[in-house]
């Protein structure tokens, strides 16, 4: 019934936002990550030191308890200058050389992490699609991860991932983004957008 079929959509629709927020928090983790390995604790401690460890710790405890669901709020401003932080003084120009010529290299690019089930379930998707993709593992690239990772959050706003491309322009993650999140789009309009960019 036409009731059923609504309940069914408000379900759904539910859960695709808890999956985004859950997305969301595994970016909170990887930016913590990101950010104590920018900012390793010393032995030797002056009182300037404990001072600087003391606001790292409430920076990584703040990250931690936010959950950013509109892009352009404050909070997400803070997570964005806080991956370029934890990039450190990186050479942007050689990023975005290499990231360009990623984004060159396939007709879909998809920027995530090996150990994320988002971004594990973007790949599902694609490869039962038969998509024409290259996957980037970001903690598979050296040093050039946090920077990459920097970039692309200053690029599109969003601090997650995957980070989905078709050519040079972003479409999202798997529960976000520009087009809702290929997890959430209607398998349908998904076809059609691959089929439309040449990535089927």
């Amino acid at each position: 019934s036409e009731s059923q079929s609504q309940a069914q959509s408000a379900i759904s629709a539910d859960a695709n936002i808890a999956a985004a927020e859950e997305e969301e928090r595994e970016a909170d983790q990887d930016l913590t990550e990101a950010i104590s390995k920018a900012h390793p604790t010393k032995n030797e401690m002056t009182l300037e030191d404990v001072g600087t460890d003391l606001y790292n710790e409430w920076i990584l405890q703040f990250v931690n308890t936010v959950t950013v669901k509109v892009s352009n709020s404050p909070l997400n401003d803070l997570k964005l200058w806080l991956w370029k932080k934890a990039a450190g003084d990186y050479n942007r120009e050689r990023i975005e050389i290499r990231i360009n010529a990623l984004l060159d290299s396939a007709p879909m690019v998809v920027f995530g992490a090996s150990y994320s089930p988002f971004t594990k379930k973007s790949l599902a998707i694609l490869e039962e699609m038969n998509a024409r993709y290259k996957f980037v593992p970001m903690n598979g690239q050296g040093g050039n991860g946090t920077p990459m990772r920097a970039y692309l959050a200053e690029k599109t706003g969003r601090t997650s991932l995957p980070s989905i491309w078709i050519g040079d322009k972003f479409i999202g993650g798997c529960y976000d983004g520009p087009v809702g999140g290929i997890a959430s789009m209607n398998r349908a309009d998904l076809e059609k957008l691959l089929k439309e960019n040449n990535v089927l």
